[in-house]
């Protein structure tokens, strides 16, 4: 039987955190938990119609467990929240499956700019991180701690420039092969009317 959402980031929890060894102490005592929990039931809410009702799960989420997510954000399974503390998790924010995310971490999209983060499976982002704009985050990087991350991370590769070879040979000049062989044409029809020129020499 596959385990639900519920007994995926029990377990987590369980593995993660010390001072949590029994279900009954994450239920109770982790805010990684709690706030998930709420925030699937304000994000239930708010699929049904009822924003009012999505907004109060929410707002208890945040004042339980200091972790505010946004009812619009999503969230995927095992996600950890490592004393979640002060983490802003905002509207439109997408989280992959196996994240990890530090206390007063930020991920919210930019004011008046469409889309938000995504986060592939397996981030790590560490403590104080905020990552804003409508970027990408590749599967398993850990983000630092106290890193600004506002494009996709990691940044692009710059192009590798090969170094010259100091022992390879230098690429031939064209313009100076064409004026040897033009000269070289020059000498073989000189030598040619010379030997015209000869006398005796058979018509």
């Amino acid at each position: 039987m596959t385990p639900s959402h519920s007994q995926e980031l029990i377990r987590t929890v369980m593995m993660k955190d010390p001072a949590c060894q029994s279900p009954a102490a994450v239920v109770l005592g982790s805010p990684c938990y709690q706030a998930q929990m709420l925030h699937r039931a304000a994000r239930w809410c708010r699929l049904q119609g009822w924003p009012g009702l999505g907004g109060f799960c929410s707002t208890v989420g945040r004042m339980l467990t200091g972790i505010e997510i946004d009812p619009e954000a999503k969230i995927g399974r095992r996600v950890f929240m490592r004393a979640g503390l002060g983490a802003v998790i905002g509207a439109g924010v997408e989280i992959a499956d196996d994240c990890e995310i530090g206390s007063f971490v930020v991920i919210e999209g930019r004011p008046g700019e469409a889309g938000a983060p995504v986060l592939e499976a397996g981030v790590t982002v560490g403590a104080g991180a905020r990552i804003t704009g409508a970027l990408r985050v590749a599967a398993g990087t850990h983000v630092p701690t106290n890193t600004v991350v506002t494009g996709d991370y990691p940044p692009p590769a710059a192009p590798v420039v090969p170094e010259p070879d100091p022992e390879a040979p230098e690429a031939p000049n064209m313009a100076e092969l064409e004026r040897l062989a033009l000269e070289a044409e020059k000498g073989v029809a000189a030598f040619e009317e010379q030997v015209s020129a000869r006398p005796g020499r058979p018509a």
